[in-house]
């Protein structure tokens, strides 16, 4: 596990996302309740403005308090803004329900 780590922290300070994506995926198969390899999901996530997957990933995070309680807020209006604001075409008012429900 402590390998893997390596190498995603050596992908993501090279800036290869996906790659370091990829070996963290790997490490998560392992351990999945490791906080270290949530965190750095999250971070690369963010980097990658990957929204709908950071919206996956929140739950778990809040589940495994990686993050403070202010923090995960922030996150999850971040997403939501971030989701809302990506809508290509204006939301239906179930859409917008859903989406407002969902916060």
């Amino acid at each position: 596990l402590s390998i893997l780590l390596t190498q995603a922290s050596l992908f993501k300070a090279n800036h290869q996302w996906e790659a370091a994506l990829s070996v963290l995926q790997q490490a998560r198969a392992l351990a999945p309740k490791h906080a270290l390899i949530l965190k750095n999901m999250k971070d690369i996530y963010l980097l990658q403005k990957d929204w709908h997957a950071l919206l996956e990933l929140s739950a778990t995070l809040r589940k495994r308090d990686v993050l403070s309680e202010e923090d995960w807020r922030d996150l999850m209006k971040q997403i939501y803004w971030e989701l809302l604001h990506q809508a290509k075409e204006p939301l239906s008012l179930v859409q917008t329900q859903k989406i407002w429900e969902a916060m």
